[in-house]
């Protein structure tokens, strides 16, 4: 019996000492990864985006291509630009565009969000329109862009699952490796 409760109490400090040096001194990390494929499919959800340009021509946006850079915090996305006129039934002119997005978390409802959208490149060729008409149609982009994806969700936490309340608290970085989302859960960030 005092050999039971010897161990017991051994165990009990050890346990203490434990938790005392991962609270204070330790610092403990998981990676989880959110494939590219998983944000891929809801970029896909999001497009085409079709919207009218001076009343005359429409700027259709579709077939999203999600890049992932090494080490970087943002997303590249490419995309294919169409500009027509459809009252007459003609396309003006085609070609892609190329934005990046910031990563971000929110705490509160566990979704990965794009945000600080950028258009990156431009590449329509739109020689034969005025430089007026083509400001405008680049701003337009950028603006139809920003609209549709900044804060746009990108990847959303299984609310159904009881780890993720816990997740939710411990996140403390996301970023990008091996074509892959990291998401870095430190407990005593």
């Amino acid at each position: 019996m005092k050999y039971r409760k010897a161990t017991q109490y051994l165990f009990s400090v050890l346990l203490f000492i434990t938790t005392v040096y991962f609270a204070n001194c330790g610092k403990i990390s998981y990676d989880v990864t959110i494939p590219q494929q998983s944000v891929q499919e809801s970029l896909d959800k999001k497009f085409p985006i079709k919207k009218k340009f001076a009343e005359i021509t429409e700027v259709t946006l579709s077939n999203p291509v999600l890049t992932l850079r090494e080490n970087s915090d943002r997303l590249s996305i490419g995309l294919d630009a169409k500009l027509t006129q459809p009252q007459i039934g003609t396309e003006l002119t085609s070609g892609r565009i190329v934005f990046s997005n910031g990563l971000a978390f929110n705490n509160s409802t566990g979704e990965f969000l794009m945000n600080n959208v950028i258009v990156d490149t431009v590449a329509i060729d739109m020689k034969n329109l005025n430089e007026k008409i083509k400001s405008g149609i680049k701003d337009f982009i950028s603006t139809q862009l920003q609209e549709n994806l900044d804060g746009a969700t990108f990847y959303r936490l299984d609310p159904g699952n009881k780890s993720t309340p816990i997740a939710k608290r411990l996140i403390s970085k996301v970023y990008i490796h091996d074509n892959n989302i990291v998401v870095t859960l430190t407990l005593n960030k």
